[in-house]
C-alpha cells in the first residue's frame, strides 16, 4: 500500500555570498525538490554577481566608476536593493548608511575599486539618485556605494520566493545566520559565540526572517560587517550582539546594523518594519525592542 505521508525535507548547501547558503524544502517529490532549491542558488548566485564590492565586472562596482559621471542603467534587482537600502536609510535617519563604502576601504576592510574617482568624503547617501522611469541610478558626487549590509538579507528573500514559486510549501533559506523560513515553525537559539555566561534565548519563527550582527571580536559573527555599517559614522560601545526578527530578511538584515549603532533609540525605526530586536550587552544582558513579538 502506498504511503500518504509528505515527501520528506531535502536540503542542500553551496558556498555563496561569502558565506554558507543552506537550502531546505518540503512538501515535494525529491526531483521537484531539487529544482526548486536549485532555482534558490540560482537567485543567490545572480545577487552576488550584480552587487559585489569586489567583483569590478559587479553592476556595483559599474556604479561607484560610474554614476557621478551620469546616470547608469541597472538590473531591476539592483534597483530594488538600492531603493531599499535607501528607504532604511531615510527611516533611520542614517543610522543604516549604504555609502560608507569609503570609511571602509580607508578602515581596511574593504579594497579601492579600480577606476573610480576620488570619493567625496562629505557624500552620503541622500548623494544617491533612483530614476525610476528610466531604470536608472546616478551620484550627484562621487562616493563608495556598498550594499553588503542588505543584500544578503535581500538574497535569501529571492531565494525563498524562487522555492514558494517551484510549489515548495515549507522551506529555508539560512545564509550565515541570515535566514528565513515559511510554512513549518523553526526554533532558533540567539548564540553569540562569545564567552558570556548568558543561557541563550530561543527565538520562533513561522513565517518571518532573522539576521544576526555583533562586534564581539573574533568570536562574533562578522566584525568588520559590523564596524561597516553600524559604526562607520557612529560612536557606539563594543561588546554587543544583536539579532532582529523581520517579516522579510532584506529588512532584518539591514536592520541589524541600525539596532548596533542607536541602541533603544531604534525602537521606532523597527516598529515601522514590523521588526524586533533581541541585544545582548555585557553590562545589561538581554534585552528587546520594537514591534511586539
Amino acid at each position: 500500500m502506498p504511503s500518504c505521508s509528505p515527501p520528506a525535507r531535502l536540503e542542500r548547501a553551496r558556498p555563496l555570498l561569502g558565506t554558507r547558503v543552506a537550502v531546505s524544502v518540503g512538501g515535494l517529490a525529491s526531483a521537484a525538490a531539487h529544482r526548486a532549491i536549485d532555482a534558490a542558488f540560482g537567485e543567490v548566485a545572480r545577487i552576488h554577481a550584480l552587487m559585489s564590492f569586489h567583483d569590478s565586472a559587479s553592476e556595483l562596482s559599474r556604479l561607484n566608476r560610474s554614476a557621478a559621471e551620469g546616470p547608469v542603467a541597472v538590473d531591476p534587482l539592483t534597483f530594488e536593493t538600492i531603493d531599499k537600502a535607501l528607504r532604511l536609510a531615510a527611516a533611520s535617519d542614517g543610522a543604516f548608511d549604504p555609502t560608507v563604502g569609503a570609511a571602509v576601504i580607508r578602515a581596511g576592510a574593504l579594497p579601492e575599486p579600480a577606476g573610480a574617482p576620488r570619493a567625496d568624503p562629505a557624500a552620503d547617501w541622500r548623494d544617491v539618485q533612483l530614476h525610476p522611469a528610466a531604470g536608472t541610478v546616478s551620484f550627484t558626487r562621487p562616493l563608495r556605494l556598498d550594499l553588503c549590509g542588505i543584500a544578503k538579507g535581500f538574497a535569501v528573500d529571492r531565494a525563498v520566493s524562487a522555492l514558494q514559486e517551484a510549489g515548495a510549501v515549507i522551506g529555508l533559506v539560512n545564509a550565515g545566520g541570515d535566514l528565513r523560513v515559511f510554512g513549518a515553525p523553526e526554533r532558533i537559539a540567539l548564540r553569540t559565540g562569545a564567552e558570556l555566561d548568558d543561557v541563550a534565548p530561543l527565538l520562533e519563527l513561522a513565517d518571518g526572517a532573522a539576521a544576526s550582527s555583533g562586534d564581539l571580536g573574533a568570536a562574533g559573527e562578522d566584525p568588520p560587517m559590523a564596524v561597516h555599517l553600524a559604526g562607520a559614522r557612529s560612536r557606539r560601545r563594543r561588546g554587543r550582539f544583536t539579532c532582529v526578527a523581520a517579516p522579510e530578511c532584506v529588512w532584518a538584515d539591514g536592520l541589524t546594523k541600525v539596532v548596533l549603532a542607536r541602541g533603544a533609540r531604534s525602537a521606532a525605526t523597527l516598529r515601522a518594519f514590523g521588526a524586533r530586536a533581541y541585544v545582548l550587552s555585557p553590562d545589561r544582558g538581554w534585552r528587546s525592542y520594537g514591534a511586539a513579538a
